[in-house]
């Protein structure tokens, strides 16, 4: 029964300071080769080192505390705890399988079936179970008992025990074919990369108008002191609100299905409420400058691009900037970093534009 209870309490702490602490240790080393694992790997490195493990390790303390001896007789909490073993373990089976099945949603189905309906069990049996332990400790808290050391047999299953764990873990940790390896090798091959992501401005000018090939942009956001960004999307280009704050004039292509055909542009400009919030209609532009986003680089999940601003009669480049994205390890580098009002770090290939327009304005 004790290396029951001693599962059981290591499950509970790693509920409660798991995820806490490897947010922390994130802050203080690199975590990112750990990411998009696959399910056995991820297996492999979590049984170990957070379950069997602690385990060990609190059911060697309670025995020190003579634990085994003081619950001896308490049939029905080793039922209980028998109960909420075969549920866990039955739980993390399914799972595991479910995680196989490509899409997600099995595996978020049996998370939402757990949480609902097994998890409220668990917890009311391990209240009951915990409350009958509490009741005998303080019950039976002036008998003293002898201390038993470990037996031969208990001390070579733990050194068993403890050397499979280690040497699991490490094989996961130096697997060639493995994705914790592949993903630092992904991450070398991204800081060679990054070498090359900066912003270059070949030619200063006065942007009053400009006209954007795409009206959508792509943002990395969240970003840490190891340039890993924890969440990415993308949206419409914020020009109507620049408008009004720049006095610039954005001109875009018609999205508009039913008038493309006679309208090709649209533009954006502070004339009207009208004509920054939706927009005008038109059949030709008259930006002298366009804007431009091209992949540079896509391999091994790792992409580059560049963002111009260049002259539209010549095509020359008069801004550029260029940078990385790692999509396994969610690396982010390139000048385009900025610090966005609410806080977090953020990278938008559109704040070249914005660095333009901003100088523009100070000049």
């Amino acid at each position: 029964m004790l290396i029951v209870l001693s599962l059981i309490l290591t499950i509970i702490l790693n509920s409660f300071l798991a995820r806490s602490s490897l947010k922390f240790l994130n802050t203080l080393i690199d975590l990112s080769i750990f990411r998009d694992l696959s399910s056995i790997e991820l297996s492999l490195l979590v049984i170990p080192l957070f379950i069997i493990i602690p385990t060990l390790g609190i059911y060697f303390i309670l025995r020190k505390f003579n634990f085994d001896q003081k619950l001896q007789n308490m049939k029905v909490v080793k039922i209980i705890f028998g109960i909420v073993l075969t549920l866990f373990v039955f739980y993390i089976a399914i799972l595991l399988f479910s995680s196989t099945i490509r899409g997600g949603g099995a595996t978020f189905a049996v998370k939402v079936i757990f949480g609902s309906y097994i998890l409220p069990v668990i917890i009311l049996l391990l209240f009951i179970a915990i409350g009958m332990i509490i009741y005998k400790l303080i019950k039976l808290r002036k008998t003293t008992y002898d201390n038993i050391p470990l037996s031969n047999k208990e001390i070579s299953l733990f050194k068993y025990i403890g050397v499979g764990s280690i040497v699991t873990t490490l094989i996961v940790l130096l697997n060639p074919y493995g994705n914790i390896l592949k993903n630092y090798k992904g991450n070398n091959t991204f800081q060679e990369l990054c070498k090359n992501a900066k912003t270059t401005i070949y030619e200063e000018v006065d942007l009053d108008s400009i006209f954007l090939y795409s009206s959508w942009q792509s943002r990395y956001c969240k970003i840490d002191n190891y340039n890993t960004y924890n969440s990415s999307g993308g949206g419409i280009l914020p020009y109507p609100r620049i408008v009004i704050d720049s006095n610039i004039t954005f001109e875009t292509l018609n999205s508009n299905k039913k008038t493309n055909n006679d309208f090709k542009y649209k533009y954006y400009d502070n004339k009207s409420e009208k004509n920054y919030r939706n927009g005008v209609e038109s059949k030709s532009i008259k930006s002298e400058y366009g804007y431009i986003e091209k992949q540079i680089y896509n391999k091994d999940s790792i992409h580059g691009s560049s963002v111009e601003i260049f002259k539209l009669d010549n095509n020359k480049t008069i801004a550029k900037s260029i940078y990385y994205i790692n999509k396994k390890t969610r690396k982010v580098c390139g000048d385009l970093t900025r610090q966005e009002t609410y806080g977090k770090k953020c990278l938008k290939p559109f704040y070249l534009v914005l660095d333009m327009l901003d100088k523009s304005t100070k000049d």
